[in-house]
C-alpha cells in the first residue's frame, strides 16, 4: 500500500471516528447482527466497540464479530444521523483487526473461509438444480468428436449455475459442439 493511500485512509478513519457518536442506529438497522448471534447486544456499546478498535483498542467481542460478518449491504448508510458511512467504518475496523492478527491466525482464518466457500460451491447447486441439469455443467465430450468451442466456467460457477445454463442453451440453439470445462473439480 502506498504511503499516500495509507495516509488518506488514516485521515478518513479519523474523520469517521470524529463524526460518529456511537448512537447505534447503524447496528439497529443492520441485517447481520441477528444471524451472527449478537442481535440482542446494546447497539451503542457495539458501535462504541467498533470505534475503540479503530482507535487501537480491543473493542468488544460483539464489535469484533460485527466487523467479521458485515455483508457490505450499505443498508446502514442512509440511517446514520451523523452522515457517517458505517459500512466504511466497519471495513476499516475489520482491516485494523486483520493487521493485528498473527500470521498463524491469518492462515487459520483464511483456511476456514476457503473451506466454507468450497462447501457452498458443493451444496448450493444441489439445492438449486435437478441432477440432470447439474450433470450438464460437467458433461464430458463425446469420444472422438472434437468440440468447436471450449466453454471454461472457472472454479466458482456452481454458485450461479443459471448463468452457465443460459449460455449452454444459447450454444445448443446455435448448434455448436462444445465442451464444458471448469468447476471446483477441474
Amino acid at each position: 500500500m502506498s504511503d499516500a493511500f495509507a495516509q488518506a485512509l488514516a485521515r478518513q478513519a479519523q474523520q469517521l471516528q470524529d463524526a460518529c457518536t456511537a448512537c447505534g442506529r447503524c447496528f439497529e438497522i443492520c441485517p447481520m447482527p441477528a444471524p451472527a448471534g449478537i442481535g440482542a447486544s446494546d447497539p451503542g456499546a457495539v458501535t462504541a466497540g467498533v470505534l475503540d478498535i479503530l482507535r487501537g483498542g480491543p473493542g468488544t467481542a460483539q464489535a469484533q464479530r460485527w466487523t467479521e460478518v458485515c455483508s457490505g449491504s450499505g443498508t446502514c448508510i442512509p440511517h446514520c444521523p451523523e452522515a457517517v458511512n458505517p459500512r466504511l467504518l466497519l471495513s476499516l475496523a475489520g482491516l485494523t483487526l486483520k493487521k493485528r492478527a498473527s500470521a498463524e491466525e491469518s492462515r487459520l482464518k483464511g483456511g476456514q473461509a476457503f473451506a466454507a466457500m468450497t462447501r457452498g460451491v458443493r451444496v448450493l447447486p444441489r439445492l438449486q438444480l435437478e441432477p440432470e441439469m447439474l450433470a450438464r455443467l460437467s458433461a464430458k465430450p463425446e469420444p472422438g468428436a472434437a468440440p468447436d468451442f471450449v466453454f471454461y466456467t472457472g472454479c466458482q460457477v456452481l454458485k450461479t449455475p443459471h448463468i452457465v445454463l443460459l449460455c449452454l442453451d444459447i450454444l445448443d440453439a446455435l448448434e455448436v459442439r462444445y465442451q464444458v470445462m471448469g468447476g471446483p473439480g477441474d
